[in-house]
């Protein structure tokens, strides 16, 4: 399967509102660290998340520039907070890496935290829900206050794509806020 990640990213956030980095160094990611991670955390991820995984680049973090939204704001409304969200990756441990941003790490924290069998894939930086891979190699929303998974129905280029826009319309949103207060 083909990793579709620059390509959405292309499509879906305009190149001048959203910065992005990946999460290890370039085509650093194979089929044998995925199943390495997969054996460790005994989940099977789908196959669209593994080409992700496995392409240019194994994982990545997207975050709205300074330029059109000023992260000095101290309150307001839940989307004002939703500026960066990031994938995992499943570098190995040779690769220069942060390590909340190991996909093993965080699947054995997530673990140990909720007591589900899932995997964390998809996080908006300052939500304490994320979207996870449960234990039947489906996509699931967390929900922090709940405790629990609710099954999405989607691949991942279909949730990873609709959360890019989200991004994007975000960053419109705040765009036009700090415009109109000029």
């Amino acid at each position: 399967m083909a990793d579709k990640t620059m390509q959405l990213v292309q499509d879906c956030v305009e190149e001048n509102a959203i910065d992005w980095f990946w999460l290890a160094p370039l085509h650093s990611c194979t089929m044998d660290d995925v199943k390495a991670v997969e054996t460790a955390l005994g989940m099977r991820f789908p196959a669209e998340y593994a080409a992700h995984l496995t392409g240019e680049y194994p994982g990545i973090f997207l975050m709205a520039n300074d330029d059109v939204w000023p992260k000095t704001r101290r309150g307001g409304a839940f989307w004002m907070f939703m500026y960066s969200l990031h994938t995992f990756t499943a570098a190995g441990p040779g690769d220069e890496v942060e390590e909340e941003m190991r996909l093993v790490n965080a699947g054995r924290a997530f673990m140990e935290d909720t007591g589900l069998k899932a995997v964390p894939i998809l996080k908006w930086q300052l939500d304490a829900d994320c979207w996870c891979v449960d234990e039947d190699g489906d996509i699931a929303r967390f929900s922090h206050e709940t405790g629990e998974l609710t099954k999405t129905g989607l691949g991942f280029w279909e949730l990873f794509e609709r959360e890019l826009r989200q991004l994007q319309t975000n960053a419109e949103r705040m765009k036009a806020l700090t415009e109109e207060k000029k």
